[in-house]
């Protein structure tokens, strides 16, 4: 899902958007915005409950979205549209680069495609075996576009998560399952 928010809005680096007291110390921030998020989603099954029209609901949840992105502005700061980004490289030259989007840093500086990646998960059921991906449609219908996920026992899970902390490398785990893993679609999470 992180993969979702990268395309959609880029990455910044952090002399852009420095750390916070609320995204270093992030647990406070996490128990308030989790219990907003719950009381908005009982506000919103109550409207469809009710049997309020699409464009109330919308409204809705417009307004509740806005609540969230201000709270998550006032305590991490709002991110900028565009920046500029100044560096040395290793040769010690200076670089500058102006009027940068969060879209076109990501795309110039950090470069992955993240089509090639995959969410790895361990949610065994009897419909979800072992060593396969799996594609979710809709997740938790949000309005992301679907997600690849590769679906591994618990200790392979460890192995891979560790191994990146160990050889301080990028936390995301490059898989090319689609060469090697049948991909089926499943669909009923979204319900």
């Amino acid at each position: 899902m992180i993969v979702s928010i990268f395309k959609k809005y880029g990455v910044v680096p952090k002399s852009v958007m420095p750390e916070s007291f609320s995204s270093s110390a992030s647990s406070d921030l996490n128990k308030y915005l989790n219990k907003k998020l719950r009381q908005d989603a009982k506000v919103l099954r109550d409207l469809v409950g009710r049997g309020a029209s699409e464009e109330e609901i919308n409204e809705t949840r417009k307004q509740l979205m806005q609540e969230v992105y201000d709270l998550l502005s006032v305590t991490l700061g709002t991110p900028p549209e565009t920046f500029d980004f100044e560096y040395r490289d290793k040769d010690k030259e200076f670089h500058r680069h102006l009027n940068l989007t969060p879209q076109s840093f990501f795309e110039q500086f950090v470069g992955l495609n993240l089509d090639d990646y995959v969410s790895i998960i361990n949610s065994p059921t009897a419909d979800k075996p072992f060593n396969r991906s799996y594609t979710v449609e809709n997740a938790w219908k949000c309005r992301w576009e679907p997600s690849s996920l590769l679906e591994l026992r618990y200790g392979n899970l460890q192995r891979i998560s560790d191994s990146p902390i160990r050889t301080r490398r990028v936390s995301l785990v490059r898989l090319r399952c689609r060469s090697i893993f049948k991909p089926w679609k499943w669909s009923s999470c979204a319900q």
